[in-house]
């Protein structure tokens, strides 16, 4: 054979050899890639979920979208300047109204509170304290039941809005009392918080006052959420770990490009 045919036929297999080695590395290279894609991808599917576990359950449960999406055995006097107002058009007691506003419900009302803490759209379940007893002041709506046997936390904003017999509110689940909190300092917003094991049945809280005198309060901001499992939490973290690695890998790559 021709050295030149020699030569032409060692050029070709050194070109093969060198195009199948640069696909291989192209081909791990991308491997490579799309793995790290994914790790980051299954660290946002991780965050999302976390979060999500940890989403409020409550519909409406600041009252932005105003008279909605909950029931009462209060009249609503929403709406109507003074109704809340005892000997007013409504009589007042057992009354509630959605505002931002208390002193327009019942003039007496000018210790406020006139807006709702780090919630620019949020209003107020604005009430006059029944006389009857046992009624259920507000039951809200959830976005999803509650799984039984599950745990959960219940929250709220509440302040009272009158010097003179400050009320004291019992949140429960169907029925069942979870927790009170008795108000104290017309106008102060203080937090309510508990933790329970789901039953059945939607939040809801009732006024254990029933004087006519005072009893007023306003309440905002409720929420249900879901309290994930401790073993849940740590393997979540264990498994973002290494994807956690990943992802500080790659961006050193980026600031080094």
């Amino acid at each position: 054979m021709a050295r030149s045919s020699i030569q032409k036929l060692l050029s070709v297999v050194i070109k093969n050899g060198r195009e199948k080695r640069m696909k291989t590395k192209n081909l791990k290279s991308v491997l490579k890639l799309n793995m790290e894609k994914i790790h980051i991808g299954i660290m946002v599917c991780l965050f999302a979920g976390a979060m999500s576990a940890r989403a409020n359950l409550v519909i409406n449960g600041n009252f932005a979208a105003g008279d909605t999406g909950f029931t009462s055995d209060y009249a609503d006097g929403t709406g109507t300047q003074n109704s809340l107002l005892n000997a007013g058009p409504n009589q007042g007691a057992g009354y509630y109204a959605v505002g931002t506003a208390p002193a327009y419900y019942n003039p007496n009302w000018i210790y406020g509170p006139t807006s709702v803490p780090g919630d620019t759209f949020a209003q107020m379940l604005i009430v006059n304290g029944s006389p009857t007893s046992g009624q259920t002041v507000w039951q809200g709506t959830l976005s999803s039941p509650l799984i039984a046997g599950d745990s959960y936390t219940m929250s709220a904003l509440v302040a009272s809005i009158y010097t003179v017999s400050e009320p004291t509110l019992t949140f429960n689940i169907g029925g069942t009392p979870i927790g009170s909190i008795t108000l104290s300092g017309a106008g102060t917003w203080e937090t309510f918080t508990a933790s329970f094991v789901a039953g059945s049945g939607l939040p809801a809280f009732i006024d254990l006052d029933t004087d006519l005198n005072g009893n007023d309060f306003v309440v905002s901001e409720i929420s249900v959420t879901p309290v994930p499992e401790a073993t849940t939490l740590v393997a979540g973290m264990l498994l973002l770990l290494p994807f956690g690695a990943s992802a500080v890998r790659i961006l050193r790559k980026k600031r080094t490009a």
